[in-house]
């Protein structure tokens, strides 16, 4: 799979994933429904991931962080090769019948 393909994986699971909203109403009323299960699924995926491959992930496809917000922490290979393995590992696991 290409980086770009990857990309696509990724958007497409994130657009399922809740936003700040949902996730807010999911804690505060400790709800059990599909899309906090979904959630649950994903944020155990991203658990098993490296600390920095784990923060790029959720920085670009849960916060939707600026671009460029990388630049103060990682050089730009290190930061596509990073986000690269990441995304590999993650769509492996999302892919795995738990």
């Amino acid at each position: 799979m290409t980086f770009k393909e990857k990309v696509n994986v990724m958007n497409f699971i994130f657009r399922i994933y809740p936003n700040a909203w949902e996730i807010r109403q999911i804690e505060e009323q400790h709800l059990h429904n599909d899309r906090a299960r979904f959630k649950e699924h994903v944020d155990g995926k991203l658990r098993l991931l490296p600390y920095d491959q784990r923060r790029i992930l959720e920085k670009e496809f849960i916060e939707h962080a600026e671009p460029g917000w990388w630049i103060a922490y990682y050089s730009k290979s290190r930061y596509y090769r990073l986000k690269g393995m990441g995304m590999e590992t993650f769509i492996e696991e999302i892919r795995k019948n738990d």
